[in-house]
Parts: C-alpha cells; sequence; structure tokens
C-alpha cells in the first residue's frame, strides 16, 4: 500500500535539565497506513522521540508511544519500534532547504515506512 499525501512536522524541545538532552514532536497530517482505513487521519501527534545526532543527520527514536489524534490520546494506535532518520538531502537543481525523511514504525501490526522531505519553515 502506497501513499503519497501524508505531511509530517517535526517540532524539537531542549531538555529542562540538560540542554543537551532534545526530544522532538511528529505531527502527521492526512496519513493511512493501509487501503482498509476508511478515510485519512488528520493532526496526529506523536510526543517525546528521543533526538540522537549520527553521523548522517539527526535520528528520532521511541520504543512505544500512544499517539494523539486531535490531542485525545489513541491507546488503540499504540505506535512502537518508532525511529526517524533526518538527513541532508543536497540537489543544485533544488532550490528548496530541505533534508529527507525515513519513517519507520509499526502500528497494529503494519509495519509503516514513510520516505518524506522535511522543509525547514522560514
Amino acid at each position: 500500500f502506497v501513499w503519497d499525501d501524508a505531511s509530517y512536522k517535526f517540532t524539537l524541545k531542549a531538555g529542562d535539565v540538560d540542554a543537551k538532552a532534545w526530544s522532538a514532536t511528529m505531527v502527521v497530517n492526512n496519513v493511512k497506513f493501509s487501503s482498509y482505513m476508511p478515510y485519512a487521519l488528520n493532526d496526529m501527534s506523536v510526543e517525546g522521540l528521543l533526538v540522537t545526532p549520527t553521523s548522517n543527520g539527526l535520528k528520532y527514536t521511541a520504543d512505544k508511544v500512544v499517539p494523539k489524534l486531535q490531542n485525545v490520546e489513541q491507546p488503540d494506535y499504540t505506535l512502537t519500534d518508532i525511529e526517524v532518520n533526518v538527513m541532508p538531502s543536497f540537489s543544485p537543481t533544488d532550490l528548496f532547504i530541505h533534508e529527507y525523511a525515513v519513517i519507520k514504525f509499526t502500528c497494529k501490526g503494519l509495519n509503516v515506512e514513510a520516505n518524506a522531505y522535511v522543509y525547514q519553515q522560514q
């Protein structure tokens, strides 16, 4: 199943105790994980992702997160094994500042993988 219409927004937050401790929230709009979903979800937030710098960019991870749909927790749709790799993407023909993201997680037994460009808001 391929769904090309989703958008992902990442917000970074510095840790309260250690300025080097960063967490992130991922908000997803217009997303379907399966062709059996009757409609796309909007305003799904995944909070508390651990942010780790890597030699290729940033990695966002969490073992298990209960997503919120329009700010209401959805325990039936708990995400597990979340891993997001955000890497710089350079193209001389592309005039936008962007990074490439590979997003992976499991939801209701389905392994979900998304590839997206992350555009920095100006």
